[in-house]
């Protein structure tokens, strides 16, 4: 039976605690905010799945602990993911700063081709701005990456923020999703009841196109 998506892909939210990845994960997944919460401990993970340039991606969004305590827990899952989210908080000037210390992070334990986008949080908090938005623009070109300011409370540019990513990572892997897709038509139209081809013909695109990916594999291509 097919699948409802194309592609699986895992994406980290990582932070400082109290940046908001919890809130930013709810909204996006739940269209819901809570106004209070218990800090998360360790890792915990949504699904949903999205359409980006034609393409159904299901994308396994991972929240991680910001405390320092659980450092070395989250760091074991980088090497996992293929898109990040490194997220601030505009008022919180030391969650900004800390970004480069997850970013000397993801540099260590991570694929070192993983998409990374910086987002800032709580743009609905003008009021307590500390960081402004030319400092997180300069520090976004600085690193050659996409920046978001978005709001969990507002939903502010939320969604969008989660198809940036997704859409970053997808470019990656087009050419092996396409190939797939064309070899599930041909299998599709023939007349073999052999339900094992498609999974055969899965690991043999992985295979063939390892080198495109740069060691890169995606949860799953179906």
């Amino acid at each position: 039976m097919d699948r409802d998506y194309d592609a699986l892909f895992r994406i980290m939210i990582l932070g400082d605690t109290g940046v908001g990845k919890t809130c930013l994960l709810q909204r996006f997944c739940d269209n819901e905010f809570r106004y209070s919460h218990v800090c998360t401990i360790g890792i915990d993970f949504k699904m949903k799945t999205m359409v980006v340039n034609g393409v159904r991606v299901r994308i396994q969004i991972w929240d991680t602990a910001g405390q320092e305590r659980y450092r070395s827990i989250t760091r074991q899952y980088f090497k996992k993911a293929q898109g990040i989210i490194l997220a601030y908080d505009i008022t919180d000037e030391t969650s900004f700063t800390n970004v480069r210390t997850w970013l000397a992070d993801i540099k260590e334990f991570g694929d070192e081709d993983v998409s990374v986008i910086l987002v800032a949080n709580k743009n609905d908090r003008e009021d307590g701005r500390e960081v402004t938005s030319k400092s997180g623009n300069e520090l976004a070109d600085e690193l050659s990456i996409p920046f978001h300011e978005v709001s969990a409370y507002t939903s502010e540019n939320v969604a969008e923020m989660f198809g940036s990513v997704t859409s970053l990572v997808l470019q990656r892997f087009e050419g092996v999703i396409a190939a797939t897709a064309a070899q599930k038509k041909r299998t599709h139209s023939s007349d073999t009841d052999d339900t094992g081809d498609d999974e055969e013909t899965v690991e043999n695109l992985k295979s063939e196109n390892a080198d495109d990916q740069q060691g890169y594999s995606c949860c799953s291509i179906l």
